[in-house]
C-alpha cells in the first residue's frame, strides 16, 4: 500500500485530488487536522510518514515544501507551475514520449502538467513526432502579419517583422530582419536587419534537383543538401523582385539591386548590380568593428 500525503488538502485542487483516492483501497492517505496545516514541524512529519507527497500550493509555498520534502526524503508530485520546466524534474505526461511513463515511475521529482498545458502537447506532439509540424519561436516584438505561411523549423528574432503573404520554411531570421511582403524565404539564414524588398525570394532547389553546390573563389564547396536557399549577411538590402539562387552567399552590408538574379556569393559592403557587375560600397554598413551585434539568446 502506498502512502500519500497532500500537502494543501484543503485547496481546491487537493480537496479533488482526496475525493479521487478517498475509495482506493491500494492508497493510504495521511491527513492532518486543520490548525496544524500550516505547521512546518507537522508537514514535515507527515512527508517523512508518506511514501510520496503531492504539493497542492501556491508557487512560492510550494518551493518552500520542497525544501521540507527534501529533510524528509520522501517523493513529490508538484501539482503547481513552480518546478514545471526545472531541468532536475521529470515532467509528468507518460503520453509525451515513448519510455516516459517508466521515468516518472521512478523519479523523485514529478510536475504535473497544467490543464492548458497537457490540452496543447496532447494535440501537438504526436504531429511534431511525425515531421507533420515542427517547433517555431517566435522572438519578443516580432510581427507575423496576416496571410504570412511559416512551415518547418523557424527561428524569428527580436524585432523581425514576417509581412503579408510571406512564406518562411526552415529558416533562421536574426534579430530586426524584415520580409515585409510576397517573399518566400527557404531554407535559409538572415543576418541581423537584413531587408528583402517585396518580391524577392531565396530558390532553394536547383532546377534539375541536383545537389547545392555554393560557388566560391576557391572552387565549389558540396553541400550534400538538395534544398538550400541563401545565407544573407548583417544589413543587406535586396532589392525588389530579385531571386537569390540555391547556395547564394551575401556579405553583410551589401545591397542587391532590384530585379537581380543571384549566383554564388557576393563579397561584404559591395552593390551589386548584375552578374559581373558589382561596385564596392566606400562604407562598411557598421563604423567599427565594436559595432557588429552579436546574438545574445534574445529569443527565450
Amino acid at each position: 500500500m502506498t502512502t500519500i500525503f497532500i500537502d494543501g488538502e484543503s485547496g481546491t485542487t487537493g480537496l479533488r485530488l482526496r475525493k479521487r483516492i478517498a475509495n482506493r483501497a491500494d492508497l493510504k492517505l495521511i491527513s492532518l487536522p486543520a490548525d496544524e496545516r500550516r505547521s512546518p514541524d507537522a508537514r514535515l512529519e507527515a512527508m517523512k510518514a508518506a511514501d510520496v507527497t503531492v504539493l497542492c500550493l501556491p508557487d512560492d509555498a510550494a518551493r518552500e515544501a520542497v525544501k521540507l520534502a527534501d529533510e524528509a526524503g520522501t517523493r513529490v508530485l508538484d501539482a503547481s507551475s513552480a518546478h514545471r520546466t526545472a531541468p532536475e524534474w521529470v515532467y509528468g505526461m507518460p503520453e509525451l514520449m515513448n519510455g516516459r511513463a517508466a521515468e516518472i515511475a521512478r523519479a523523485s521529482r514529478v510536475s504535473v502538467p497544467g490543464c492548458h498545458a497537457s490540452g496543447f502537447i496532447l494535440l501537438v506532439a504526436p504531429l511534431v513526432s511525425a515531421g507533420i509540424i515542427a517547433p517555431v519561436i517566435i522572438g519578443p516584438e516580432a510581427e507575423v502579419r496576416h496571410c504570412a505561411f511559416i512551415r518547418g523549423k523557424v527561428i524569428v528574432g527580436k524585432g523581425a517583422v514576417v509581412g503579408n503573404s510571406t512564406e518562411l520554411k526552415n529558416v533562421i531570421l536574426f534579430d530586426g530582419v524584415q520580409v515585409p511582403h510576397y517573399n518566400y524565404v527557404g531554407d535559409s539564414i538572415l543576418g541581423y536587419k537584413a531587408h528583402m524588398g517585396a518580391g524577392s525570394i531565396t530558390s532553394n532547389v536547383r532546377s534539375d534537383k541536383a545537389l547545392v553546390k555554393v560557388h566560391a573563389e576557391d572552387g565549389d564547396i558540396e553541400t550534400g543538401l538538395k534544398k538550400f536557399g541563401a545565407m544573407i549577411g548583417d544589413c543587406v538590402e535586396v532589392g525588389c523582385g530579385s531571386i537569390l539562387n540555391p547556395g547564394s552567399i551575401i556579405g553583410r552590408g551589401t545591397n542587391i539591386y532590384p530585379l537581380s538574379s543571384v549566383r554564388g556569393g557576393v563579397d561584404a559592403n559591395s552593390i551589386y548590380k548584375k552578374q559581373g557587375e558589382v561596385a564596392k560600397k566606400e562604407e562598411s554598413c557598421f563604423a567599427s568593428e565594436s559595432q557588429i551585434p552579436i546574438f545574445t539568446g534574445s529569443l527565450h
